[in-house]
């Protein structure tokens, strides 16, 4: 019987003015993000709002890709899709 090990992750919260999120990062081969288990496109349909997430993935100095999970909630879609870039890069960091 093989064991596995529990996989390892980096949690953090980000807030915007009434929207909090808390997002959950683990290695993965390839990057995906999924929203309140959406996946990022369907859940925040604007580009606006799909770039305000990514932004943080961005920079030359994020070498390694992840598999992201947010749970959000309160305020509209844009203040929920900045506290969620606000999450990103503090588990980022």
């Amino acid at each position: 019987m093989a064991t596995t090990s529990p996989q390892r992750y980096t949690e953090a919260v980000g807030r915007r003015k009434t929207s909090t999120a808390r997002a959950r990062l683990t290695s993965n081969p390839e990057t995906s993000i999924e929203v309140n288990g959406k996946k990022l496109e369907d859940y925040f349909p604007t580009q606006l709002q799909q770039s305000a997430v990514n932004d943080p993935l961005l920079h030359e100095d994020v070498v390694r890709t992840f598999n992201i999970t947010v749970r959000v909630n309160g305020g509209g879609l844009m203040s929920q899709a900045v506290a969620v870039r606000h999450a990103i890069s503090r588990a980022l960091v």
